[in-house]
């Protein structure tokens, strides 16, 4: 990370906890609130997945990856459900490209089986085209 990473972050996160002490922290629930606050005590990049459109599922995996030291700005759109975040984190993990499966459109289960796949060495272009 570099310096002016680091301070973007620290930025984003003494942001996000002012906004904690206001009314902005209204519209998130008890358990997306504590994965916020956790985070700011990890020091994390809460700005990330500190949106109420996440549920506190997917926050939960977000932080996850992060934790793990993954960039997971592109994962935070709330378009993945949480068991397709869970699988992208796990891909992200054992050190595979998930650009091959981190399609909203498919399914967990089928990143599961394309996560497999490519643990396995197969080529996915003729996974996708089945």
């Amino acid at each position: 990370m570099t310096n002016g990473e680091i301070a973007l972050k620290l930025a984003n996160n003494l942001q996000v906890e002012q906004l904690l002490k206001t009314e902005w922290a209204n519209q998130f629930n008890k358990y997306q609130l504590h994965y916020i606050r956790n985070g700011l005590k990890d020091n994390l990049d809460v700005s990330i997945y500190a949106k109420p459109e996440l549920s506190c599922e997917q926050m939960r995996e977000i932080v996850n990856g992060l934790n793990l030291g993954f960039n997971m700005t592109k994962y935070a759109s709330g378009d993945y459900s949480e068991d397709q975040l869970s699988q992208i984190v796990f891909g992200l993990a054992d050190g595979l490209d998930v650009s091959e499966f981190d399609d909203v459109r498919m399914s967990a289960k089928q990143m599961s089986t394309a996560k497999e796949f490519l643990k396995l060495g197969f080529d996915m272009n003729v996974y996708r085209h089945s």
